[in-house]
């Protein structure tokens, strides 16, 4: 594996991320957002402030109050922006021909593979980094665990990498760019809520364990909370490689065809 041909890859992609107006629009958009929910978290904290204090809860704990829910809205807002910013790297190749070039060059697929989705991953976790402001806000007026902070943007980073994976999987086996998104979305969405089963109590036992190991939220809380345990790592990582390895076997199907 060259790793100056997946640095090649990687700077390809991101300059086509950078000189492309969608992933401003994304930007904007998702800091707007952003900003909507700071406020609305930061707005509900005010008023209920003097209740909590009454009850004896005056020792309020910031992170835990506004930036634990903030950080995990965030990340459900990449539930779109993920498949948003991923459906073009590979459905574009194929829908503009570039694929069969990709295919017959000296690169190998693991390379191109992998250097499309580290490009993913930094552009998703660039957009995200821009909400550091808010924390930075949040600490002329406070005093937050910067413990939780840093352990919450490492779990979005680790769901990134699986929501990239797969993400590519779903651009890598069309080549229309709408398909790919609405594939992707299908499939982040579905990891999303499969939780619910357990919590409507569908599922019991055995079923149940299984069902909450798949869901991504349950191994999201921890990091919120400070915890960085190696499990949700594991799973995180997992995910990535599952969704690389299929694109990967997709993607050297079409080298296959185009050296045939």
């Amino acid at each position: 594996m060259n790793l100056r041909s997946i640095y090649w890859i990687f700077r390809k992609e991101m300059s086509i991320y950078l000189s492309t107006p969608l992933a401003y629009i994304i930007a904007a958009v998702f800091l707007a957002l952003a900003g909507f929910m700071f406020y609305t978290i930061m707005l509900y904290f005010a008023q209920n402030y003097a209740r909590m204090a009454m009850m004896g809860t005056e020792n309020l704990d910031l992170t835990q109050e506004i930036l634990r829910p903030f950080l995990g809205n965030l990340a459900f807002l990449f539930l779109l922006i993920v498949p948003l910013m991923s459906m073009r790297l590979l459905a574009e190749e194929r829908r503009l021909g570039t694929i069969e070039l990709l295919m017959t060059s000296p690169v190998r697929t693991v390379e191109i593979v992998l250097g499309k989705f580290l490009a993913g991953v930094a552009m998703n976790f660039l957009i995200y980094l821009l909400t550091i402001v808010f924390p930075l806000f949040l600490r002329l007026y406070g005093r937050p665990d910067w413990g939780p902070i840093v352990s919450g943007y490492l779990g979005v980073l680790l769901l990134l990498m699986a929501f990239v994976g797969l993400s590519m999987f779903a651009s890598a086996i069309t080549s229309s760019q709408l398909v790919a998104a609405a594939v992707s979305f299908g499939i982040l969405i579905m990891l999303w809520i499969i939780g619910w089963i357990s919590y409507a109590q569908v599922a019991s036992g055995p079923l149940q364990q299984i069902v909450q190991y798949i869901s991504i939220v349950d191994h999201l809380e921890d990091f919120y909370k400070g915890v960085i345990d190696s499990q949700h790592v594991v799973y995180f990582l997992s995910l990535a490689l599952l969704g690389l390895s299929l694109t990967y076997l997709a993607t050297e199907s079409h080298r296959w065809r185009a050296t045939s």
